[in-house]
């Protein structure tokens, strides 16, 4: 496994949020009856919605893999940011659970919502020949509205590609708000948006990052912003 030196960890963070309702699994195979057909997963002790790290790691980096036009060049960053197990390289960057955040857990509470911080989607498949409806099911979603702390931890090790290795992170989140995080995106499930919070170097070693210069990469405007 390829390791390089650590020169700084960069902490940065956003708040999504939700612009639909989100469906991801927490992978239960069996539901007693009455039950909900397939529920979201959660903190364990809280209890609270979350967008687990490796649901977030897989959406970024299946969505950049498929916009490269370089792709020698692009794929090389990609393995250095997500890491590559064949190549034996390292990931720079670190998914953190974004769990539900306390203020929005507060006002979803105030909403006395059926079930805590979700709501049921009542769905089932149409038979294109008699267009009927069959197996109903029930599925659990995260409300629209919902906003999530999302952090990520960047390993500095070559301070030449950091900008080229934070542009590659913000034109993953751009492609994010256009697609969907969870299932049933073509249904309309997942749709969610990102607003930067703080770009944070920890000046390990001594390192010196320039945070104002960097930081703005986070803070441009995207293309489908107006």
């Amino acid at each position: 496994m390829e390791v390089n030196r650590i020169k700084d960890k960069i902490v940065i963070k956003f708040e999504a949020e939700l612009l639909t309702g989100m469906h991801i699994g927490a992978g239960e195979d069996i539901s007693t009856i009455g039950a909900v057909d397939s529920e979201v997963v959660r903190d364990p002790i809280t209890h609270k919605t979350m967008i687990p790290g490796s649901s977030l790691k897989g959406k970024l980096r299946a969505l950049l893999s498929r916009a490269m036009v370089n792709e020698e060049v692009e794929q090389t960053i990609i393995d250095r940011l997500f890491g590559n197990d064949k190549a034996q390289k390292c990931a720079r960057l670190q998914f953190v659970d974004s769990v539900l955040a306390e203020k929005s857990a507060e006002e979803l509470n105030r909403k006395n919502l059926e079930l805590s911080y979700t709501e049921i989607k009542y769905e089932n498949t149409i038979d294109r020949i008699t267009l009927k409806g069959k197996h109903p099911r029930q599925i659990e979603r995260a409300v629209k509205g919902s906003r999530f702390n999302v952090e990520f931890v960047y390993t500095l090790e070559n301070e030449e590609e950091l900008e080229k290795d934070l542009s590659t992170l913000k034109k993953g989140i751009n492609l994010l708000e256009l697609d969907y995080i969870g299932g049933s995106g073509t249904r309309g499930y997942g749709r969610i948006k990102f607003v930067f919070s703080s770009f944070e170097p920890q000046n390990i070693n001594g390192q010196i990052v320039d945070k104002e210069k960097y930081k703005k990469i986070f803070m441009e405007k995207n293309s489908n912003e107006v």
